[in-house]
Parts: C-alpha cells; sequence; structure tokens
C-alpha cells in the first residue's frame, strides 16, 4: 500500500476494496465483458471518489503491462535457450 500513498490514493479498508474492484474490472473488460468492468469501476468510484480511482486504474495498468512485459521476454528466454540448445544438438 506505499505506492498507493506515495501517488495520493488513501489506503484506507474501502481503498483496498476498491483496488479488488478495479482489478476484476480489467480482467472482466480483457474478458470482453464491459458491462461488468463498468459496473466495477462505478463501484469503485464510489467508495473511494474520482480521482482516487483514476489513481488506483493507472496504477493497475502499469503493474498489469510490467507484469506483460516480464512474462514475455521469459517467454522470449525460453524460446532463445530452446533454439540454442537444438542448435548444440544438432552440431553434435
Amino acid at each position: 500500500m506505499g505506492e498507493l500513498a506515495l501517488q495520493g490514493v488513501p489506503t484506507s479498508p474501502s481503498a483496498e476494496i476498491a483496488i479488488c474492484l478495479i482489478m476484476c474490472a480489467t480482467d472482466a473488460a480483457s474478458d470482453g465483458d464491459k458491462q461488468e468492468a463498468t459496473r466495477l469501476t462505478v463501484r469503485a468510484r464510489d467508495l473511494v471518489g474520482e480521482e482516487a480511482c483514476a489513481a488506483i486504474i493507472k496504477l493497475v495498468r502499469e503493474s498489469d503491462a510490467e507484469l506483460n512485459a516480464e512474462r514475455r521476454a521469459k517467454r522470449e528466454a525460453a524460446g532463445s535457450n530452446a533454439d540454442g540448445a537444438k542448435e548444440a544438438g544438432d552440431a553434435q
């Protein structure tokens, strides 16, 4: 919650619930359920206010982007390692 405090987002129990709601809204949106994503986002906004909700959304998106980049890098590294192992096996 320290990151949230640095961003000016409240760290009350309501804020924790709002974070969970936004994370669920993000998942719903990526699954194509825009109506559910909107419903959850509105509930989060009603808990913590528009400004705090926008900050939470921004942080969740940034976190998701970082996680996706890490996963992509690991897949690419695993693919490179597999190619290198195959080439070494072919050379023998």
